[in-house]
């Protein structure tokens, strides 16, 4: 009985190792393998939420617009008419819609911009399965602005968060008619040099699940037009404010690097107590004066700074 349970023990032993063992591939194997691809996969088809409001709800007038992209997509927006001949486009964040970004518009065009609302392919109202992300949907609403009789000599600025900031930043360095740009958090990472250097334990356990959830958007065939470190590049002179919620320091790593990397067109301005794309609930006013000498310098020569909401 005493041998057999000493060989026992060691059976149970040389079990435990192998146990543990294939518990961490399977762990590994998860985590570098499983939830990056299911991320990219839900990134690559968004789950669409109901466009609620419109402009006229606030009071403005706006005409319903459809856009077609180059590949033949259907997007649907609502245009408010500029005052002094300058229109800002604005592009939603990844599941979101144009309906979220009301206040916003609103905010521009109580200062006499035209805005040009829309859905991104695969979101709210437009058409679409699959995200894009080299900034193909807002060429098309550039496309859009660039016909208009009261968009004046291309004074076509945007305003975009999270995707919509990423894809704006592409399609800026496709067409130089888009003079200003307001990039809220612009993700996801959708090349290796867009990553920062990993300095930390954290930094390198991501690192790994970054690449392969680039990797599985690529083999899903939705690439980018370019990096972002390029696209900021290919933007300048123009300028670009960045901002960067504080509390997200992932979010506070990459556009760090972005800035550092790009030439003296950026701005970053990170604010605190903000997480992602949330500083424009955070820090209203001060988001509001940025917004304003951003478009006004660039669009329509003001160098006198205007304050925020009915400061007119």
């Amino acid at each position: 009985m005493t041998v057999n349970f000493g060989l026992t023990l060691n059976s149970l032993k040389q079990h435990k190792w192998r146990f543990l063992a294939i518990l961490f591939l399977i762990g590994v194997g998860g985590m570098y393998g499983i939830l990056p691809v299911g991320r990219a996969l839900l990134i690559a088809y968004p789950r669409r939420t109901p466009v609620t409001g419109t402009p006229g709800d606030a009071g403005y007038a706006y005409e319903n617009v459809t856009l077609t992209t180059s590949t033949g997509v259907q997007l649907h927006g609502w245009y408010i008419a500029s005052q002094h001949g300058a229109t800002i486009l604005i592009a939603h964040p990844y599941t979101s819609n144009r309906s979220h970004y009301l206040e916003q518009a609103i905010f521009l065009a109580e200062h006499g911009y035209g805005v040009l609302l829309f859905d991104l392919a695969a979101h709210g109202e437009s058409k679409g399965r699959r995200v894009t992300l080299d900034g193909t949907d807002v060429l098309a609403a550039a496309a859009y602005l660039e016909g208009r009789a009261d968009t004046k000599d291309d004074k076509i600025g945007a305003w975009g968060f999270s995707l919509g900031g990423m894809v704006s930043l592409q399609a800026a360095a496709q067409n130089d008619h888009i003079q200003a740009i307001v990039a809220d958090g612009p993700f996801p990472i959708v090349a290796a040099e867009d990553m920062p250097k990993p300095k930390t334990l954290e930094d390198w356990v991501w690192l790994p699940f970054d690449t392969v959830q680039r990797l599985s958007l690529r083999i899903l065939a939705i690439p980018p037009a370019r990096s972002t470190i390029q696209a900021l590049s290919q933007v300048a002179p123009r300028k670009v404010l960045l901002v960067s919620g504080s509390q997200n320091s992932g979010e506070q790593r990459v556009m760090r690097h972005y800035h550092n990397t790009a030439s003296g067109n950026v701005i970053l301005w990170e604010v605190a107590d903000a997480n992602h794309i949330e500083s424009w609930y955070v820090a209203k006013e001060t988001y509001q004066e940025r917004v304003l000498q951003l478009f006004d310098t660039a669009l329509l020569g003001m160098h006198t700074p205007r304050r925020g909401r009915g400061s007119e």
